[in-house]
């Protein structure tokens, strides 16, 4: 990873808006492919570290490579043109065409890709003119750091078929996530295979493998603590009945609001929800129950009321600590409060674009029925 690093660093030296460009490619193939629901968050953690790695390399921060890995797949994943794990099952519940209404969830992934990719490119603009500004600046990176000796790094036969071992075991992961419904199970035997090729090929003894790769995971252990705690507040609320009597409460006041307010309505009780109920899935069989029956009610599209809740479910999971939040910060070494700094102002740009496309589908009579 050095090598790669320092070879890509090294070409934008010579050619710095090949950085640029890179970081463009990047975001918007990340994020179309998110919007399928074959990558999510569980498969670009690993990645972060590269990220971050490859962001202070070109002479930005950490929170650049959380920018340009995290976020456009939160933000593919949310505009969800036909992710099964979201659309799939809310329009299942709801009755309606598997996809149908992609044409519209099309422009949503253009527009918030769009905005993304503008937002952190800015960011990483300021930051490369003048470093002093970084929201991280005070925060010490060095494991991050490539370092002259690191930069020089020669990019050997046997560093480029290590290389070729990640990128083959990522198609065989995208091949299974795509064709053969693998899921975190089956990617993390993936990367095991990996880190056992990539041993064979580097020609490790057993022992230094297995030291390296406990190394490795010694790394997770806080991250997973971490998550743990944070996700224990969804057993209270769940096993203590507690959602049940929010989800009700909610229902009742929103069926009291024009169509308008209640689109914000059931967006804002939707993007709360998320942060008990962080599952995609989970959510559309939760909600989707009673959200279906109350837009019929208040006479709203059920296709609109699908949509209302892929974005309450999708661009909350960059925001709310009980989705991968910790994670992310804790893996790229981000404290949390510098994320949401850096992150919020994103987030309240999106939530207004969200609001106009809710608008835009009730002003349409966004369909089929």
């Amino acid at each position: 990873m050095d090598a790669s690093i320092a070879w890509m660093a090294n070409r934008a030296k010579i050619n710095p808006k090949t950085s640029t460009f890179a970081i463009i490619v990047i975001m918007i193939v990340l994020s179309v492919w998110s919007s399928t629901g074959t990558l999510s968050f569980e498969e670009i953690i690993a990645f972060i570290p590269i990220f971050v790695t490859l962001s202070i390399a070109l002479g930005y921060d950490p929170l650049v490579g959380l920018g340009i890995s995290y976020i456009p797949v939160g933000i593919g994943f949310a505009s969800a043109t036909v992710n099964p794990f979201t659309i799939g099952v809310a329009q299942g519940i709801a009755e309606l065409p598997l996809y149908s209404g992609m044409g519209l969830r099309i422009a949503v992934l253009a527009i918030m890709t769009l905005v993304t990719v503008i937002y952190v490119l800015l960011y990483a603009r300021k930051i490369k003119n003048n470093p002093e500004k970084s929201l991280v600046a005070d925060v010490d990176f060095g494991e991050f750091v490539i370092d002259e000796e690191r930069m020089n790094t020669p990019f050997t036969p046997k560093r480029k078929a290590t290389l070729a071992v990640l990128l083959i075991g990522i198609g065989v992961m995208v091949f299974g996530l795509i064709k053969l419904g693998w899921y975190i199970n089956e990617v993390s035997a993936v990367f095991l295979g990996i880190t056992i090729l990539t041993g064979i090929v580097n020609r490790l003894k057993p022992n230094q493998l297995a030291n390296t790769f406990v190394e490795g995971l010694s790394k997770a252990v806080l991250s997973a603590l971490t998550v743990g705690i944070a996700r224990g507040i969804l057993v209270v609320i769940s096993k203590g009945n507690i959602l049940d009597t929010i989800i009700h409460s909610a229902a009742e006041l929103l069926n009291k609001m024009s169509l308008y307010a209640s689109g914000i309505g059931m967006l804002i009780f939707q993007t709360i929800l998320n942060f008990f109920i962080p599952s995609g899935s989970g959510q559309a069989a939760t909600a989707m129950p009673i959200m279906v029956p109350l837009a019929d009610i208040i006479g709203m599209k059920r296709q609109i009321a699908v949509l209302i809740y892929q974005f309450g479910d999708g661009f909350s999971n960059l925001l709310w600590p009980t989705s991968f939040v910790l994670l992310a910060c804790a893996i790229g070494k981000v404290p949390v409060n510098k994320y949401y700094k850096w992150f919020v102002p994103l987030f309240l740009i999106t939530f207004v674009i969200q609001v106009v496309f809710i608008f835009i589908a009730i002003s349409i009579g966004y369909g089929p029925f």
